[in-house]
């Protein structure tokens, strides 16, 4: 969370997404990233809603997702954090649909417990 945080408050234009399986957990992230927020000494400023951070004058924004390619393929994403990915069923079409983002240069960060025979494990096993 601190890693995405950062890059949206102090990298001007940037637009970084917490996704997850459901909006609500990935919107449970980004409380996660005002808690770390409401910590620091002299921050920029920032407007919260439900389910994004706009930080005031840099045009950044960190945006809470749910699952899935759709969401993704409308933006030019500067770094994208997956979480709990191997149980996402829409993993690979979101993968896929981010491409782009790190193709460019952006960022993907995707983490998970373990789930064993989907394309999670494809993934970080090399059986793609």
């Amino acid at each position: 969370m601190a890693l995405y945080l950062w890059d949206t408050l102090y990298r001007p234009g940037r637009h970084n997404f917490f996704q997850s399986k459901k909006e609500d957990d990935a919107a449970e992230l980004l409380n996660r990233a005002k808690h770390i927020w409401n910590r620091l000494p002299d921050k920029p400023k920032c407007e919260w809603k439900n389910t994004i951070m706009n930080v005031t004058g840099t045009s950044s924004r960190l945006q809470a997702i749910p699952q899935g390619g759709d969401i993704i393929r409308m933006h030019t994403a500067s770094g994208i954090f997956a979480d709990e990915m191997a149980f996402q069923e829409q993993a690979e079409d979101a993968f896929t649909a981010a491409r782009p983002t790190f193709l460019g240069g952006g960022r993907f960060t995707g983490v998970s417990t373990p789930n064993f025979r989907n394309f999670w494990y494809r993934m970080v096993y090399d059986k793609m």
